[in-house]
This record gives C-alpha cells, sequence and structure tokens, in this order.
C-alpha cells in the first residue's frame, strides 16, 4: 500500500511550487513519519486524524487551488486506506496487558477521550447521551459537531471536539455532498428532551438528527436544535404533544409551556381595547401605555411573574376605564374648560438626579453587552473564533440609539428659571426619551440580547427603566 501523500517531502515541493499558506500539514506529516504503526498503533491514527482535519482545513481555505485541492483528496484517501489497515492492529495492542501490569478478570481497558473515536458509532454515541443527561451544573457542557451533507444530518459529542471528529463525520456521510460542520453544545432538558446549541439552525435538522440516532442508536430521542440568536426548531412529536387538549392521550402536566408564548398570546388579545384606550387621549391613556410598556420590557428580561402581573393591573384599568377615558368619546360640552392648574416643577435635585441616573444605567448597559460578548466567545471553536467574534461584535450597536444628547436637555430644563419655558423644556426631554425608547425597543437584536442561551445579561433594560421615570417623573 502506497503512502506517499502521506510523507513530507512531495507537499513540502508543492507548497514550495504553489505557494500555499501552509497552517500545520507539513509539521503533522513530519510527526506522523516518527511513529512505528507496527507497536504505536493509536498513535499512528491519532496522527492520521490531525493530519485529516489540517487538510481538510486547506482545502476550505483555497478552493481555487485545483492542484492543491486534487493533492489533498489523495492524502485523504490514502490516510483512510491506512487507518482502516491500523484500527485491528491498534485494537489487539490495547488489549495486551502492559509488562508488569496486572490485569483485573474483566476490566476493560480504559479509553482516553481522543481515543473513543475507534468505537463503533453506536457506543460512541449512547455514551454520549448518558454523559449529557448526567452533566452536573457545575461541569461544562458536552460539545457536539454536527455535520450536514446535502438533506443528512451527523453529528458526534465529546469534551472537546474538533478535527478528529470532522474527519468521522466525514466519513459517516461519505455519500453526501456539501459537508457543512456546526460547532456547538449539547443538553440536557425534563422531560428528557436534549437541546443542541449550534451558531447557526440549518433548516432540518432536528428531523435530520433524529433520523441519524434512530439509524445509529435504534433510539428516538426527543431533540429540539436552537441557534445563537434565539431561533429554535423543536421535535414535531413534543409539540403535538403540548399542544394537545386535555384528555388526548398525554396528561397534560407533562407539556411544560413556554412562559413567553403564553405572554404573548394574553397580550395580543388585550389589544384591541389598548389600542381603543390610548386612542381616547388624556392622562389614564398615558398610564396605560407605561404599564403596557412595562409589562413588555418584564417579558423580555424573564421576569414574567412579575409581567403578568402587569398585565393584571391593566386589565384592571381596561374594565373600569378612569373618567378621563370615558368621557374623551364624548361630545364635548359647550362651555368653558376649567382653568389648568399650574404644573408643579422638578426640584433642581431631580434632574441631578436624572443625569446620574442615565450615565449608570449606559454604563450598565455597556458591561451588559461586554459580558454577553464573552460569553458567545467562551463557548466557540477556536478555529471559529474570528468569525464568532465579528458578529458578536454587532451588539455594539445596541449601544448607538443610547443618545448622551438627553443629558443636555436634563440641564436645559433643570436650568430654565421660567416656569412656562421649564414646562416645554420638559415635554421635550419627555419626546427625546420615548423616542430613544421606541428606537432601542425596535432594534433587531434587542430581543437577542435579553433572550439567549447564554445568561441573563442586562443590556436593554437599565435604560428602559431609566427612560420609563423621565416620562413619569417630567411628563407631568
Amino acid at each position: 500500500m502506497s503512502d506517499k501523500h502521506l510523507t513530507e517531502p512531495p507537499w513540502k515541493a508543492l507548497v514550495a511550487k504553489t505557494e500555499v499558506k501552509d497552517t500545520g500539514l507539513q509539521k503533522a506529516l513530519q510527526a506522523y513519519a516518527k511513529i512505528d504503526p507496527a507497536k504505536e498503533a493509536a498513535k499512528a491514527l491519532e496522527a492520521l486524524e490531525v493530519i485529516a482535519g489540517q487538510a481538510i482545513k486547506l482545502k476550505k481555505a483555497n478552493p481555487a487551488l485545483k492542484e492543491v485541492i486534487a493533492y489533498l483528496d489523495e492524502v485523504v484517501k490514502e490516510l483512510n486506506k491506512t487507518r482502516q489497515g491500523l484500527a485491528p492492529l491498534a485494537k489487539a495492542q490495547e488489549a495486551k496487558p502492559a509488562m508488569g501490569a496486572e490485569a483485573k478478570p474483566g476490566a476493560k481497558p480504559e479509553l482516553k477521550e481522543e481515543e473513543d473515536l475507534e468505537l463503533d458509532v453506536k457506543s460512541l454515541l449512547l455514551g454520549a447521551m448518558k454523559k449529557v443527561k448526567m452533566r452536573q451544573p457545575e461541569d461544562p457542557p458536552m460539545e457536539a459537531m454536527v455535520c450536514k451533507a446535502g438533506a443528512a444530518f451527523a453529528v458526534l459529542l465529546a469534551r472537546k471536539v474538533g478535527a478528529a471528529q470532522k474527519a468521522k463525520l466525514q466519513e459517516l456521510l461519505k455519500d453526501g455532498t456539501g459537508h457543512k460542520f456546526l460547532p456547538g453544545t449539547c443538553e440536557w432538558e425534563e422531560p428528557d428532551v436534549y437541546t443542541f446549541v449550534l451558531e447557526t439552525l440549518p433548516s432540518g435538522a432536528v428531523k435530520g438528527l433524529k433520523a441519524f440516532f434512530k439509524a445509529h442508536t435504534g433510539i428516538n430521542y426527543k431533540l429540539k436544535v436552537r441557534d445563537l440568536a434565539g431561533s429554535m426548531e423543536a421535535d414535531i412529536e413534543e409539540a403535538e404533544v403540548a399542544a394537545a387538549p386535555a384528555g388526548a392521550g398525554t396528561p397534560p402536566a407533562t407539556a411544560k409551556p413556554d412562559p413567553m408564548v403564553a405572554f404573548k398570546k394574553r397580550f395580543e388579545g388585550m389589544l384591541p381595547a389598548i389600542k381603543a384606550a390610548l386612542a381616547a387621549g388624556g392622562t389614564a391613556a398615558e398610564t396605560i401605555k407605561l404599564k403596557f410598556e412595562e409589562a413588555g420590557a418584564q417579558a423580555r428580561n424573564k421576569a414574567f411573574p412579575q409581567a403578568e402581573q402587569s398585565l393584571d393591573a391593566l386589565e384592571a384599568m381596561l374594565r373600569n376605564p378612569p373618567a378621563a377615558i370615558k368621557t374623551a368619546a364624548a361630545p364635548k360640552p359647550a362651555v368653558a374648560p376649567p382653568p389648568k392648574p399650574a404644573a408643579i416643577s422638578p426640584r433642581l435635585s431631580t434632574y441631578m438626579n436624572a443625569t446620574k441616573d442615565w450615565k449608570e444605567a449606559k454604563a450598565a448597559a455597556a458591561k451588559g453587552v461586554l459580558a454577553l460578548k464573552n460569553a458567545i466567545l467562551s463557548t466557540c471553536d477556536p478555529e471559529l473564533e474570528n468569525l464568532v467574534k465579528a458578529k458578536v461584535d454587532q451588539f455594539d450597536e445596541l449601544l448607538t440609539p443610547m443618545d448622551d444628547a438627553i443629558i443636555t436637555k436634563i440641564q436645559e430644563a433643570g436650568n430654565e428659571p421660567d416656569e412656562e419655558r421649564q414646562a416645554e423644556r420638559n415635554r421635550v426631554l419627555v419626546k427625546f426619551a420615548q423616542t430613544m425608547r421606541d428606537t432601542l425597543q425596535k432594534h433587531p437584536l434587542a430581543a437577542v440580547a435579553d433572550q439567549n442561551p447564554f445568561g441573563t445579561f442586562a443590556v436593554c433594560s437599565p435604560v428602559e427603566t431609566v427612560l420609563a421615570k423621565f416620562t413619569s417623573t417630567f411628563g407631568g
């Protein structure tokens, strides 16, 4: 069996000829050359996995260099043949007890994580899924490497996934085309659902992974797949159970309703009455607006009990609308309105505290953005760090609508000696705050920052709370 493409000199000559940037294949070939497969078959297999990973990486980085691609294809073919010959030898060597060591009767040789790939696929998957389920909260999450080739999916799990898993997955989906690798993690959730969190969410992931597990383990695992932005694809069977009416098969107690879905359904049911109340105008309408905005902010921050309490209060307002709303739609009497009482101007200390509150809120938002970015980067594959960093840096855009020009508005209102002009400056300040709050809430990244699989981070909520406070303090 020829191993020309598994030696360093031909590759070194091709690198010099094509000037391709070698990221480590030459070193991997040098390391492989120093191993005697007849004595260290397992170590030789490890070296071949490294070579396979480097070959795949170089093919992706140099798609236009046809001569290089053709050479690397030959490298992969030869190492696959060599690996098939070495695998039985490695198992035979592993079965022999070390010289001077006493083998316990019936004891199985202990395998290292990176050597697990030599097990059959069924054992790999069953063992990994058991580890996922038994993981303690303080343990690092089990990493997963998903491969998509056409409509087919495959996955391998390990404490740390990388080039070895990629090569194995490509072997499992050797009949597929356009192999795409998606690193991520796998978590177990009650009631017995396995959730894969990937960088992106490929279409058909749940169906494809369920078929892969069923084919290789015989088990119909319940799965969810979601991406870093929060988009999710759920198991069809699980969704049907959650939606089933009481008495139809599985008892409803087994279904865990999504609190966000329940909140949105209730909130949308109240929208017609809310819109009618706001159209009527008046002070009471402003109170209702603040209350439903408060409920929305609480839901985005996953404070669902508080959000439901806010909806309870909102329902009470809508059932018994204040007189200001009831009379707003009635014809105005042909009498002169009573004189408007003079507004009580806020104290100077109120404006000073407002400036302080704004600066603290914005600093908290910036800190939240940094914490979120670090949390995402800490879980990504080192090979994809630059790509992921470019994406997570987009969260900095959330700080753009948080305009420090509001400090000038506060100072102008606070320094105005004339009460009427100060009232007008207060209205300008409130309008500025409301516009900023609306812009922030409509930002496409706002919901992602508040709802993500990496933790809870105070990004939008500190600023939204302060802006709502400005509206109630200076809007009177």
